[in-house]
Order: structure tokens, then C-alpha cells, then sequence
């Protein structure tokens, strides 16, 4: 009968032996760290961090080698998480901050570029002034056609380029003052392996820069796209051939009546 108090001891040592955290809590704590670690940010961010993550881990480890000591084992293991998760907390705000820098870095330079806008109206704008507003409503009758120079797209592109802002926004802003003046986009290209990849092109670029246009708060309703495949290749000596890849703008008459397409 002496003994009994003995036996029933067993159980509970080896029960307390079985929840040693080599399993879940220390696989946690190591994969976490493992996630840390994989993260640029965080080790420029977090880097002392990162130390105490892989030390509480160290500690974790050899405490849990150790009778009597699962909960101290269990403790570093999870201070040893936590300081992962600080670590990939830090480095995810730090890069939030460089992304949200980069965003207002955008939206000061399309600021300065819409006050140079306003301040001093460009060759295009002064030629639209000059060719349209002196003529009164159906005086315009086949409406104004111009071509816009400007690069706007990379080769077999339908992307805006950056540069190709700045003469989105003085188109912008003289539709803006003239609001009863309607405009077509017709782009051309040339040089795809069809004419029907070249009518592609061409309508998904006329459509970029009218779904532009709207975006910055253009009617829908003034505005058309159409694309054009152009006839003539690239760098030949046929006349022509520097032309079929093109924009033009086809500005309505004051009446808003736009010429036919073509």
C-alpha cells in the first residue's frame, strides 16, 4: 500500500514529458522566424529584432531538453514568435511607407505639371484656340482634325507612357473650358503581322486614351475612340510610311457635330 502514492507519479511525469513544445509551439516559433528572416524589409528594418527572435528560440530549444521546465520552454518559444512577428510588422509598415512616399511623389509632379497647364498653354492648345474658337456654331462644318506628337506608347504597346500625361491633361483642359466641344481619338498603327492585329492595336490605344480622358473627369458621352490599320510599313521610302502609326485628335465644331469616321 506504501507504494501506490509512487505509481500513480508515473502517469503525471511522463504526461509532463509528452508536452515538451518540440512539437507545435518550437515548430511555430521556427517557421515564423524562418518568414523573418525571407523578408528583405524586415532584416533592414528589424535587424535586433531578429537577434532576439533567434535567441528566444535558442533558449526554447534547450530548455525543452529539460524535465520540469515545459512552460519556460513554451514562454521562449512564443517570445521567440512574437519578435518575428515584430520584425515582419516593421519591415510591412516600412515598405508602406516607401510606397506611400512614391504615390505623393506621383501626385506632386502631375500637380506641377497641370499648374504648367494652366500657366502656359501649349503649341497643341494654341493651335486648337487658334483654329476653333474664332469660328462660330456650324461654321466648322468637317470639325478640326490635329495630330498629336507626343510619344505616347512603346512599340506594339497600348500602355501610356509617362510623358504621354502632360498632353492628355492640356487636351483635358481645354475640353474642360469648352465643354459643348466633342473629340474623337483615332490612332493608326502599322507593322503588326496582320491588319487585323494592327486594327487591334490601334483600337485598344485610342480606347486607353479616352478611358484617360474620363478618368480625369471627361464626360464619357463627348468622347470616341477608333482604330485605324494603317497601309504603309515603317522606314520604307513609300509616301506615307512615317505616318500610318499616329494619334489625331478630330475635335467636333462648337455645335458638338463630329465629322464622319473614316
Amino acid at each position: 500500500m506504501k507504494l501506490q502514492p509512487l505509481r500513480l507519479l508515473v502517469p503525471l511525469l511522463l504526461a509532463g514529458c509528452s508536452n515538451v513544445p518540440s512539437g507545435p509551439a518550437l515548430e511555430s516559433a521556427r517557421e515564423q522566424l524562418l518568414q523573418a528572416r525571407a523578408s528583405v524589409r524586415a532584416q533592414a528594418v528589424a535587424p535586433q529584432d531578429l537577434v532576439r527572435a533567434d535567441e528566444s528560440l535558442a533558449r526554447a530549444r534547450q530548455l525543452s531538453d529539460y524535465w520540469g521546465t515545459d512552460d519556460d520552454a513554451r514562454q521562449q518559444a512564443l517570445l521567440s514568435q512574437r519578435y518575428s512577428q515584430i520584425a515582419l510588422a516593421r519591415g510591412q509598415l516600412d515598405q508602406e511607407r516607401v510606397e506611400l512616399e512614391h504615390l505623393q511623389q506621383q501626385r506632386e509632379q502631375l500637380q506641377r505639371l497641370l499648374v504648367s497647364v494652366r500657366r502656359e498653354p501649349s503649341r497643341l492648345q494654341q493651335q486648337i484656340e487658334g483654329q476653333l474658337l474664332p469660328l462660330g456654331n456650324g461654321e466648322l462644318a468637317n470639325g478640326l482634325t490635329l495630330p498629336l506628337e507626343d510619344a505616347l506608347f512603346d512599340a506594339g504597346s497600348s500602355e501610356l507612357l509617362p510623358e504621354g500625361n502632360l498632353p492628355l491633361l492640356r487636351v483635358h483642359h481645354f475640353l474642360r473650358e469648352h465643354p459643348q466641344v466633342r473629340l474623337r481619338i483615332e490612332s493608326s498603327v502599322c507593322g503588326q503581322d496582320s491588319v487585323v492585329l494592327d486594327q487591334q492595336l490601334a483600337a485598344q490605344r485610342a480606347q486607353a486614351l479616352v478611358d484617360v480622358l474620363a478618368e480625369m473627369g471627361i464626360d464619357a458621352g463627348r468622347l470616341e475612340a477608333q482604330g485605324l490599320a494603317g497601309m504603309q510599313q515603317p522606314g520604307t521610302d513609300a509616301p506615307g510610311a512615317q505616318t500610318c502609326q499616329r494619334v489625331e485628335l478630330v475635335f467636333s465644331a462648337l455645335d458638338g457635330h463630329l465629322p464622319a469616321r473614316r
